[in-house]
């Protein structure tokens, strides 16, 4: 019983987190070497990498 009410607790948690990811993505960005860390971080992972080019790419 303490087990589920632990992981429905994470659940909930989980779930307002991804509501406001925005606002924590933001906060995150805004200190400019962070946000270079971080995107540099994120280009280095080739699935990220292969959706950010082609979200982002001029020649769509």
């Amino acid at each position: 019983m303490k087990r589920l009410l632990c992981f429905l607790l994470v659940m909930i948690v989980t779930a307002i987190l991804y509501q406001y990811r925005h606002v924590f993505i933001n906060k995150l960005l805004m200190n400019e070497a962070r946000r270079r860390f971080i995107i540099s971080t994120m280009m280095n992972i080739k699935p990220i990498r292969r959706r950010m080019l082609a979200r982002y790419s001029p020649f769509q």
